[in-house]
């Protein structure tokens, strides 16, 4: 009779377990319904039966079954633990909710399950396997809060003091949403109080959860929890110090891993095994976790090597789809089309430049390099946020970060990393203001230093004293931002200022674009375009030489002596460093595995970059000059009495009357128009003031380009008193009389081959001369003589026996 009233328990608890279990609760109901089987007097036997039968039925052929091995171990984990006696009230032939035998534990409030009231500490603590008191002795408690229990798991600070609160509501995903923060909190490591417990033992696991957790700790594992997968920001890293780190890393949950990684860069980190999601549901299927736990971790994987092989493979993807354009013969032409294919219309100087500011990120920075920090300007709606849009819409998510407005101090306490990465400011004003503000100057040395230091007091949570909290970012970053309004001028003078074209030509362009987006829709950004930046960014930092930057050097300081002249030519030099990245399939690199820019570089910067370059250190463009010069027509002409004004001047140059406004303060900036009109709020009177400068633009470069032997970095080849760029033409260009391949004794076709095969080393020239590109130099018509002589001696090393080693020297 004992028999049938166990078999009829058990057939309804089986139905009242797959009525209750969800899509994501098999196994903590398979876990309720074994207890319960144990419960009831349900013989081993008989529950295996049951058992058996739920794993059949519960999935009803879903891909991923509960298997008839789960269920057999979760029935041995519970039947491994005393039966328990059932409540008052409860109702053993259907499950009812039962009292463990053991004395000073409270009895489970029978009429409180998962689904309908709330969620009780002793219902949590059944389903994770351990008792009431446990839980409680980790600090967790349970109350009744408006009608609903729900379970309160406090965090803790190192000395113990509660510092937050996180609310259980539920058990499984289907009874809705099973967490949320006491009011005012923020998250924040679970289990700092047993930091001293985790530094004696040398080391800690990283997993996800409270309850990961106290399965750890039940074991005497230590461990530290995260209140979710997506959260463990950089800073947590400062609890992890001198300790070996092992992440858990859960199903589909790598972004965890990654994101502990980042805190952490030695930690290991450990897969959770086929059929295991975590911790807990190992100890709930009653494994030997220490000792299971203790083989996972032996065959745990570094987790730079994680990283290496996810860089590796997103660089392989990424430049395989990024390949028709890097091996293009032009990229620039290509990145054209795709800024126009977005709809900018007229002049593409400015998107250019903005690109090529952008793409300036990636390079190797020495100590006293700059990359290009760019400033849009222009009156409103003049199109700036335009260009910066469009450009950063063939950037990937990785190349910049993007401030849209906020305080003024959000990028010193905001977690994104700026290494090599573009900062986008949508609007000037969201810059720290005032020359003596220290996040002004923290922005400022940034942008110089590559590396932002900023000093903040914070109050210890733990003491109550206030300490010094130094927040530091690496760079290189990339400033780009827009404005209608110069910025301060110590933030000025590290950038280049790109106005905005105001033309009645720009404008019509403009609208013609936009016209044409209405008939024939949007473009998506030239998938193509947006991989190669990607392959850019993963092989960042980009080690550029210019080997004729001495010649250019000489040549700029011949041109005038502004005081911003050496952050200027910084910034021109790494513009020319962009191109020839972006050209990079078509370039050669030297020894050191640099790409050597080629003077066609220096030539497509001086082409986009001439008159803002002249803006930028001298306030002189076109369009003042254009100004300047219709005052100083109309002062000529006009009769006594009548007034220069801005209205007037803009009939005469048909542009609007603020374009106006705007280019004659830059000409009254440097004394090239005087207002005759002194009072306040009267119309401008303008006349000319002292003769304008003449201004060359940049220089051009003659010859070909040469690299120094021995140059072994960026600013060595920079600062070097060797001269870098060797003219291979007699000076008054008359034809040389060499004869090439009688000098050299063999074809020249050869001789060039020779040189490729020896790997294109440096070949060194007369004193202080050497030639870094032998193709080049011998296909020069007019060669010089004394260079010929030295190619055909070092082509005699390169073929004597012992020549490969010797070149080498050479």
């Amino acid at each position: 009779m004992a028999r049938s009233n166990s078999s009829r328990s058990g057939s309804s608890l089986l139905e009242r377990a797959l009525s209750r279990v969800g899509g994501h609760d098999r196994n903590n109901t398979g876990l309720w319904l074994a207890c319960q089987l144990r419960d009831s007097g349900c013989n081993q036997d008989e529950a295996e039966h049951v058992m058996l039968e739920y794993a059949s039925r519960v999935d009803g052929g879903s891909a991923d079954p509960y298997t008839s091995e789960e269920a057999v171990a979760t029935l041995k984990s519970a039947f491994s633990r005393t039966a328990r006696a059932h409540a008052a009230g409860g109702n053993l032939s259907v499950g009812g909710p039962c009292q463990r035998v053991k004395p000073g534990v409270n009895r489970v409030r029978n009429d409180v399950d998962s689904r309908g009231a709330g969620l009780t500490l002793a219902t949590l603590a059944e389903a994770k396997g351990f008792t009431v008191d446990e839980l409680k002795g980790f600090g967790v408690s349970d109350r009744n809060q408006n009608g609903t229990w729900v379970v309160r798991i406090p965090y803790q600070t190192e000395d113990g003091t509660e510092a937050a609160v996180r609310i259980r509501l539920g058990l499984g995903k289907e009874d809705g949403p099973r967490f949320k923060w006491r009011k005012g909190d923020k998250a924040m490591p679970y289990g700092l109080n047993r930091l001293d417990a985790v530094r004696r033992g040398g080391w800690v696991l990283i997993v996800e959860g409270e309850s990961d957790c106290w399965t750890c700790w039940h074991y005497g594992i230590p461990a530290l929890g995260a209140p979710g997968k997506s959260v463990w920001p950089k800073a947590w890293g400062e609890h992890l110090s001198g300790v070996d780190v092992y992440v858990w890393q859960e199903p589909d949950a790598q972004d965890f891993t990654l994101r502990v990684l980042q805190s952490a860069p030695a930690a290991r980190y450990i897969i959770a095994p086929d059929g295991i999601k975590d911790i807990s549901e190992a100890h709930i299927g009653g494994l030997d976790v220490p000792a299971w736990l203790e083989h996972l971790k032996a065959k745990a994987e570094l987790g730079s090597a994680l990283l290496q092989r996810l860089a590796n493979t997103q660089l392989t993807e990424a430049y395989e789809q990024a390949r028709g354009v890097i091996e293009s013969d032009d990229p620039l032409s290509l990145i054209a089309d795709g800024i126009r294919a977005l709809g900018y219309g007229g002049d593409l100087k400015p998107a250019m430049v903005t690109y090529l500011a952008a793409t300036s990120r990636l390079l190797e920075m020495r100590r006293g390099a700059m990359p290009v920090h760019l400033l849009l300007t222009g009156h409103s709606s003049g199109g700036k946020s335009y260009t910066l849009s469009v450009v950063m819409a063939l950037m990937p998510p990785e190349a910049y970060h993007n401030i849209d407005a906020g305080s003024p101090r959000v990028l010193i306490y905001d977690e994104e990393p700026l290494e090599h990465r573009a900062l986008i400011f949508g609007e000037a004003d969201s810059l720290p203001a005032g020359e003596d503000n220290p996040a002004a100057s923290a922005i400022r040395n940034l942008l110089q230093d590559h590396q932002m230091h900023y000093e903040v007091t914070v109050k210890d949570p733990e003491t109550g004293d206030h300490r010094v909290r130094r927040v530091e970012k690496p760079g290189p970053t990339v400033l780009i931002t827009t404005s209608t309004r110069p910025l301060g001028d110590q933030l000025m003078t590290r950038l280049f200022a790109q106005e905005i074209g105001d033309s009645k030509e720009q404008i019509a362009a403009a609208l013609k674009a936009q016209a044409k987006l209405e008939l024939e829709g949007v473009s998506a950004p030239d998938c193509r375009l947006v991989a190669m930046q990607l392959y850019l960014q993963l092989t960042a930092p980009i080690a550029v030489v210019v080997p004729f930057v001495d010649e250019l050097a000489e040549a700029i300081a011949r041109l005038g002596s502004a005081p911003r002249i050496m952050r200027d030519f910084a910034r021109l030099v790494s513009l020319v460093k962009a191109v020839a990245t972006l050209r990079q399939h078509r370039r050669r690199r030297d020894c050191a595995g640099r790409i050597v820019a080629e003077l066609n570089d220096y030539e497509t910067v001086r082409g986009l970059v001439e008159e803002m370059y002249a803006d930028s250190t001298t306030g002189f463009t076109r369009d003042v000059q254009e100004l300047v010069a219709t005052v100083a027509r109309l002062c000529a002409e006009r009769p006594d009495g009548e007034r220069i004004t801005n209205t007037v001047l803009s009939k005469e140059i048909g542009t609007g009357v603020k374009q106006v406004t705007r280019r004659a303060r830059r000409a009254m900036k440097g004394g090239w128009l005087v207002n005759r009109e002194q009072r306040k709020s009267y119309p401008a009177d303008y006349a000319p003031g002292e003769p304008m400068p003449e201004c060359p633009g940049l220089p051009r470069l003659m010859g070909l380009a040469f690299v120094p032997a021995g140059v072994s970095s960026p600013a060595e080849a920079e600062i070097s008193g060797v001269d870098t760029l060797t003219r291979v033409t007699d000076e008054d260009g008359s034809p040389g009389a060499v004869d090439l391949p009688g000098m050299l004794g063999m074809p020249v076709e050869t001789a060039v081959r020779l040189w490729r095969d020896c790997g294109a080393p440096v070949v060194q020239l007369t004193p202080g001369e050497s030639c870094s590109d032998l193709e080049r130099l011998l296909a020069s018509p007019r060669v010089k003589p004394q260079h010929a002589e030295c190619v055909k001696r070092w082509l005699a090393v390169c073929l004597s026996r012992d020549g490969v080693e010797e070149v080498s020297r050479v």
